[in-house]
């Protein structure tokens, strides 16, 4: 799910012209780094996001694999 959305937004900033990707290269281009910087931390909360949603359900919908009842060391 990371690489995909690493290769979503690189993607953007090669070819696109719409998106987080393109959003944050434009602003770069432009000198607006506050624009910049903003796609950047929007798009490191929505990573964060995802990866706690995808937690989430992997130990939903497989509690029953043995990944799930390790102990912390």
């Amino acid at each position: 799910m990371t690489i995909s959305l690493v290769v979503t937004v690189f993607t953007e900033m090669i070819a696109g012209n719409s998106g987080m990707g393109y959003f944050i290269l434009n602003s770069q281009q432009n000198m607006a780094v506050d624009d910049m910087y903003t796609g950047v931390c929007s798009l490191a909360i929505i990573g964060y996001m995802l990866n706690l949603l995808f937690l989430w359900l992997e130990r939903r919908l497989i509690f029953w694999h043995a990944s799930m009842h390790r102990r912390p060391v």
